[in-house]
């Protein structure tokens, strides 16, 4: 008897730990290096995933300046080396952001985004995003929707 309420109140405490620290943390300033946005705020790619939402784009991959300059891109949807899906830039029209909801309803687990800036200049901001399934462990506790 002793041993099992030892045990559920074990669990207890892990749990509420659980819930409650990342509640309490503390945000830390983010320092990202990383040319890639959604939303306007730069991508985490471990809560990335086949359900993400909102506007993606493309900035300078450059933190020496304050204002960084937004880069025309296509997005490519690619399933196993072949391209099924391009939304983006053309030879008329230069695309800054798209919208994932234009692209993702047509991806599948293990598919990759692949972010081509048009210009040569830009081509060291190019980025490949491997799309995985939902990360049930990763809780969100950012304000807002």
């Amino acid at each position: 008897m002793k041993m099992s309420r030892f045990i559920f109140t074990s669990l207890m405490i892990i749990l509420l730990v659980w819930i409650i620290q990342p509640a309490i943390a503390r945000p830390t300033a983010a320092f990202y290096d990383d040319p890639v946005t959604l939303n306007g705020l730069p991508v985490d790619y471990f809560t990335f995933s086949l359900h993400t939402r909102g506007v993606i784009g493309l900035r300078e991959s450059n933190m020496v300046t304050e204002h960084q300059r937004h880069i025309p891109f296509q997005l490519y949807l690619r399933r196993n080396g072949t391209i099924i899906r391009q939304i983006g830039s053309n030879e008329t029209v230069e695309v800054y952001a798209v919208k994932l909801d234009d692209i993702m309803p047509f991806a599948r687990y293990g598919d990759e985004l692949v972010l081509m800036p048009v210009r040569p200049s830009d081509q060291r901001s190019k980025r490949v995003i491997k799309l995985a399934a939902y990360n049930l462990f990763v809780r969100n506790f950012r304000s807002g929707c």
